[in-house]
Parts: C-alpha cells; sequence; structure tokens
C-alpha cells in the first residue's frame, strides 16, 4: 500500500489520508506515527523500497563529491518514477519540464521509462525563469502585485526591484527619480512607507509605460508557449525541484492553458497560489501536509537544486528571432562562477548521478516499485543525510556555491561566517546560546555548520529544538 503523501488543492493523491472532522482534535505524536505505519503498508514494503535504494547507494569512491552524485541519484529517480505514476494517474496528457532543473528530470523520466518498459506523454523543455515569467504574470502595478516579489525578498532597492519585475532601467530609472526616489540603489526597508515608491506607483505616466512593458512581454511569452504547445494539452503536468512553485503560478496568471497540475520534488507553497484548474503537489515533502518529519529535508533544499540545475544559463527575457521565421526564443544570461562550477567540482558530482541512475537501469528501473512505494525508504535517507550528515559531508558541502539569479542576485556559500566570539560578546552572557542559535538558524544549512562544530550530541539536540519549534 502506498505511503502518505501531500494535498494538492483539488488533487488528492490516491492514497491521501482523509482530512479531519472540523473541532476534531489534534491527533498525539503516538496516533500520527501510527497512523503513518499503517498508511505504509507495513514494515515489508518499507524494506523491499529500502533494499532497492541500498543497492545503488552503496559505492567504493574515494571521491565524496562523486559519492554524493550518487546519493542524489536515488532521490531524482524516486522523483521522476513518481511523476510517470501520476501523469498515469491523474491523465497528463502534456508534461512539461521547467527550466532549469527541469533538463535532468525530463533525461531522468525518458531512461527510467525505457528501462521500466512504461509509456511516457509527450514532453516538452520550457525556457522559463522567475525573471521571465513575474513581469507576464502582473495584473498591475501596485503594492499587492510586488508583495509577491517582497515576501520571499524582503531586502530591495529601487534598482533591484526594476531588475526582479524585468523594467527597463533607461525608462524606469528616471521615472523613479522624478517622483522622489534620490538613490536607487539604498533599501527601502517596509516599501509602505516610502513615499517616493508610492508616488512611483502611483504615477500616471510609470503605470502607461508599465503597462506597454507588460503587455509586450506576455505577448512574446503567450508566444513562446504556444509554439511548445502549451494550449494544445488538455491537462498540462509541470515538473520541477519546487519550492515555492512560483513559476506554476506565474504561467497560470500570464497565459493559463486549459488544466494545470505541478509535480515538485518538496513544495513549500505559497496559500493562495492555487486556483480551479491550477493544483501542485511536493513528492518528498509538502508544506501543507502538516508533517515535520518530511518538512525536514527542506533545511538543505540547495543540495538537490544545485545539482539538477542545467548548464545553460538562466533565462531573462523572450525576443523575437531576426529571420523569416520570427520565432519567439529566450534570453540567456550567463554566469562566469557558475561555468567554474560546472567545470570542477559539480562535475565530479553529476559523474556519481550518472553512475547512479545507469546502475537503476541496469537492474530494471526499479519496475516492481512505484514511486509511493519507494519514498518512505528514500526520505529516511534524506533526512540522515540532511539532519544527521557525517563531518565530511558536512566540510564537503562548504566547497560549493550557487549564484542567484533573482531575488538577491548574489552567490550562496554555505561557510558559517558569524563569530562565536563576537556574538557572546554582543549582549548579555544569558541570551549568549539564543544568539548563538540565531545566527545558525539562519545559514543556508543549518545541521551542517553544527556537524562541523566537533560538539558532542549538538546535532541531536538542534533536531530537538527544530521538533519542538515545529510543534508537530
Amino acid at each position: 500500500m502506498n505511503s502518505p503523501a501531500p494535498v494538492s488543492a483539488g488533487l488528492a493523491p490516491a492514497n491521501a489520508p482523509a482530512s479531519r472532522a472540523s473541532g476534531e482534535r489534534e491527533p498525539t505524536l503516538a496516533r500520527r506515527l501510527a497512523r503513518r505505519f499503517a498508511l505504509s503498508g507495513g514494515a515489508r514494503d518499507y524494506w523491499r523500497g529500502m533494499d532497492a535504494v541500498l543497492s545503488v547507494a552503496t559505492t567504493n569512491t574515494d571521491d565524496p563529491h562523486r559519492a554524493l552524485g550518487r546519493f542524489l541519484s536515488i532521490p531524482f529517480a524516486a522523483f521522476a518514477i513518481h511523476v510517470l505514476d501520476e501523469s498515469r494517474r491523474l491523465g497528463i496528457d502534456r508534461l512539461y519540464f521547467l527550466a532549469r532543473e527541469g533538463a535532468a528530470f525530463m533525461r531522468l523520466c525518458r531512461r527510467l521509462a525505457r528501462a521500466r518498459g512504461e509509456a511516457m506523454p509527450d514532453a516538452a523543455y520550457l525556457g522559463v525563469s522567475r525573471a521571465s515569467t513575474f513581469l507576464p504574470s502582473m495584473r498591475e502595478l501596485s503594492f499587492a502585485e510586488i508583495s509577491r516579489v517582497w515576501y520571499q525578498y524582503p531586502d530591495q532597492s529601487f534598482s533591484r526591484l526594476l531588475r526582479n519585475l524585468s523594467l527597463d532601467p533607461r525608462v524606469f530609472g528616471p521615472l523613479g527619480s522624478r517622483c522622489g526616489i534620490a538613490d536607487p540603489d539604498a533599501p527601502i526597508g517596509n516599501p509602505l512607507a516610502n513615499a517616493g515608491l508610492a508616488r512611483f506607483l502611483g504615477d500616471e505616466r510609470v503605470r502607461a509605460e508599465f503597462i506597454a512593458a507588460r503587455d509586450h512581454s506576455r505577448l512574446l511569452l503567450a508566444e513562446y508557449l504556444r509554439d511548445r504547445g502549451w494550449f494544445d494539452a488538455r491537462f498540462a503536468g509541470l515538473v520541477d525541484v519546487g519550492w515555492k512553485g512560483s513559476m506554476q503560478t506565474n504561467l497560470w496568471r500570464a497565459a493559463p492553458p486549459a488544466r494545470l497540475h505541478g509535480l515538485y520534488l518538496a513544495l513549500s507553497p505559497i496559500v493562495g497560489d492555487d486556483a480551479p484548474g491550477c493544483s501542485r503537489a511536493g513528492f518528498f515533502a509538502d508544506t501543507r501536509a502538516d508533517d515535520w518529519a518530511q518538512d525536514q529535508i527542506l533545511l538543505n533544499g540547495p543540495v538537490f537544486e544545485m545539482f539538477a540545475t542545467a548548464r545553460h544559463g538562466s533565462v531573462r527575457g523572450y525576443e523575437r528571432r531576426k529571420d523569416r521565421a520570427g520565432r519567439v526564443r529566450p534570453v540567456i544570461e550567463h554566469h562566469a562562477e557558475e561555468a567554474e562550477n560546472f567545470r570542477g567540482v559539480f562535475a565530479r558530482v553529476h559523474r556519481g548521478i550518472d553512475e547512479g541512475i545507469s546502475a537503476i537501469e541496469r537492474a530494471g528501473g526499479w519496475r516492481d516499485l512505484s514511486g509511493a512505494e519507494l519514498r518512505p525508504a528514500v526520505l529516511d535517507l534524506l533526512r540522515r543525510y540532511v539532519v544527521y550528515p557525517t563531518r565530511r559531508e558536512a566540510d564537503q558541502f562548504m566547497s560549493y556555491s550557487h549564484p542567484e539569479n533573482f531575488g538577491v542576485y548574489e552567490t550562496s556559500r554555505y561557510v558559517f561566517t558569524e563569530s562565536i566570539g563576537r556574538l557572546i560578546a554582543s549582549g548579555p552572557v544569558v541570551s549568549a546560546p539564543k544568539r548563538i542559535r540565531d545566527a545558525v538558524l539562519r545559514h543556508l544549512w543549518p545541521p551542517g555548520i553544527v556537524r562541523r562544530s566537533g560538539v558532542p550530541f549538538a546535532n541531536a539536540i538542534l533536531d530537538g529544538e527544530l521538533t519542538r519549534r515545529a510543534r508537530r
């Protein structure tokens, strides 16, 4: 029997438990664990999945980067099998794999469909990004609309806001100055209290220029999607790594197909983004499922995102080809540091991923197991890595970096840069542990930093603290 999976608005997985009736008391931890075990099909199904994944996880390499790749091949393959399963179950007739992580998942779905002897729906790769789809998705220029950026990236300046909205600074920069925005690079802080920004959003000329830019970008996006068969699908499925599903929201607002469902490796969606005909669900984690045990893998989202990312650069927008056909194509922006990553240790991780997938292919693509049956065992492996990494795994992760191409436009690094001495000296000694804890939790992978501290049982203490705070 299948394991419990997150519930998507309007599209509950076949194995989803019934929701609690109004007024029913919150189940105790013991009842939650008993319910999960009952729905997982018992120990036999769990160990069938664990036997399958452990046969691939074993590797004799001394290269920690290849070992990480071999490890990542397991959740990537299980997710690809889940995409194939859900496409059949839901009747999805066309899959769209979103740039840039979707390129890896499209290849995996095709390889594993062949290995398992299964059919796969028609599929296409979409050159999209948050930057290329946000402006076309905007209904107007207002506080309500720009709050969709501010909610995730609160440290905005006027110049950064223009970049996130894909608005030409040569046009909108002078308009901002005219509205009283003297320093476009100064942090805005509270947008509701910024008089210059309020004047800018309400200015008639600004709004006219915005509508022209928005409509032009929406036209190009819709034409690009039409060429990819977007509007011909009866039920389109989107495939991506996660986390908010914001590109799906943008596409649905800008150019909605007949019906759309997002399939994500993990999901932490913004409440209210789904609509009739537009749904989404996370496979390994979906924060709407109220299950801290699965949500723990989101403590290190970058490990999935970095090594599923395609090499081709980020999509900034769209342009029409200057040839007879005049078709619309994505505009690609390349990043020097990212190219260096792909030539260096990332190549070794990717080699390990390919080795793992090849081993799964030789095993028939795990054809006797569904994605839902693989999920409990794979989740346990992921939780072990994310929450209780070895010292070698934690040290190795510090060598990675990941350029952010939307929101903050900076390179994420994973070294702990805070000074413990400075944190202790910055306030009362009695509250120093809280300051240290908060600094660790601001990091992109808190358990990795704790493991590198060398403090005995520190990861168990952190796990207990995070579990307590989750109130699950």
